[in-house]
This record gives structure tokens, C-alpha cells and sequence, in this order.
């Protein structure tokens, strides 16, 4: 059995994230005036700011969203992909005390304004498809979405899905001195080790050649 693990060694689906600030950046710059855009924009920056897996992200009822000075909180009440026993599960976001210089606050008001019109009487789902007859989104949808905004942002597609927008944000929050246990309650981890085994990981234009320029000084 040794043998043949050594065949085909477990390794981890992301070596290497991209910079989420090449994402931020890209982002803090779209203009979102169609219900389109606005779908697509909050999308990534929930799925940025709440390193939440995309499942969750389509548990959200928005009848639990409360905005306040300290904080814009978003409540799970439903099961989540890895479950634990809890009442609920809260993703947090910059409240109207707190700098926000994206916008996420004020976006995911103009969403809930523009699709209150729009949503089914029995729909209670944060997000709906942007195309009548606007019912709730699966994963998959919300995936494709997070995808085009990857490859929009100049992002390889080819190589990172959706699903690195989990590992490189938090990554990237460990990196700017985010306290560990901040990043693990968010993420939903249940130990640093789990996280640090699947998770953490530098970004792409982090590594340089310092070692080896200062070897071949050396030499010279």
C-alpha cells in the first residue's frame, strides 16, 4: 500500500493563489448600473470578504441581513457543507462606522432595492438570477459567475476556479496580520492545521529570486 501512495501522492489543488488585490483592484473600478453587473459584483465581493465556500453563499435568506455601525451581518440558518452543531452561521461585512472604500455595504443595498420587485413571494434567497423569471441561483450558477469576474480580472480561469477565491482571500487576510482565529472563525475552519494544510498558501508574484541573487553576489 506504501508503494503505491508513493505512485500517486496526495498533494494540494492549489499550490499557489493568485493576488487578491489584482481582483479588489479590478473590482474597485467596474461600474455596476445593470442588475447584471450589480449580481456579478457583490457575488465576488461576498465570496471575497466572507472566504465562504459558494454553497454557502446560496444559503443566505435575505430577510437576516442587518445593517448597523459596527458591522453588515448576514445570517445561515441552513445547513451548511460542513456542518456543526450551531444555531446559525454569521458572515460579517463592513458596517456604515467602518471604512469601506468597495462599497460592499451600499452595493448589497442597491441589490436587495432592485430585486425587491423582482423576487418570487416565496423566495428568500439573497441571490436570483439577473434573467426571468429571476428565481433563486444554485452553486453551479453563482461558480460560472465568480469565473467570468475571475477572467475578467485578468485572472487564469484555466488554472484557478471559483473556488480559489476561498483560499487566496484568506491567505491574503493572514498576510495583512488578520488574527488567525478571525480567519478560521470566518472560513469556518475548525483548526489552524486543517487550514494551514488546504488553505494557506502565498500568493503568485510573492516569490522571488532574492536567494539566488544574493548567491551569485556571493560568487562574483
Amino acid at each position: 500500500m506504501c508503494g503505491i501512495r508513493n505512485l500517486r501522492r496526495p498533494c494540494p489543488r492549489y499550490p499557489i493563489f493568485w493576488d487578491v488585490n489584482v481582483l479588489l483592484k479590478f473590482l474597485s473600478s467596474m461600474e455596476a448600473t445593470s442588475l447584471k453587473d450589480i449580481t456579478l459584483k457583490l457575488a465576488t465581493l461576498l465570496a471575497v470578504f466572507s472566504i465562504q465556500r459558494v454553497h454557502t453563499l446560496t444559503l443566505i435568506d435575505y430577510r437576516s441581513i442587518s445593517f448597523t455601525v459596527s458591522g453588515t451581518f448576514l445570517s445561515v440558518y441552513d445547513d451548511l457543507k460542513v456542518a456543526r452543531s450551531r444555531p446559525c452561521f454569521v458572515i460579517a461585512l463592513p458596517g456604515s462606522g467602518d471604512p469601506d472604500p468597495l462599497g460592499v455595504s451600499s452595493l448589497l443595498k442597491s441589490y436587495l432595492t432592485t430585486t425587491s420587485s423582482l423576487r418570487h413571494a416565496t423566495c428568500y434567497q439573497l441571490f436570483i438570477s439577473y434573467c426571468k423569471p429571476h428565481k433563486g441561483v444554485s452553486a453551479d450558477t453563482i461558480s460560472r459567475w465568480l469565473k467570468v469576474m475571475l477572467a475578467k480580472a485578468d485572472i487564469d480561469v484555466s488554472q484557478f476556479g471559483s473556488h480559489s477565491i476561498r483560499g487566496a482571500s484568506a491567505s491574503a487576510a493572514c498576510r495583512a496580520d488578520a488574527p488567525i482565529d478571525s480567519v478560521l472563525a470566518a472560513g469556518d475552519w475548525s483548526t489552524s492545521q486543517s487550514f494551514s494544510r488546504h488553505y494557506s498558501r502565498p500568493a503568485r508574484n510573492l516569490p522571488t529570486p532574492a536567494v539566488a541573487n544574493a548567491l551569485m553576489k556571493a560568487i562574483s
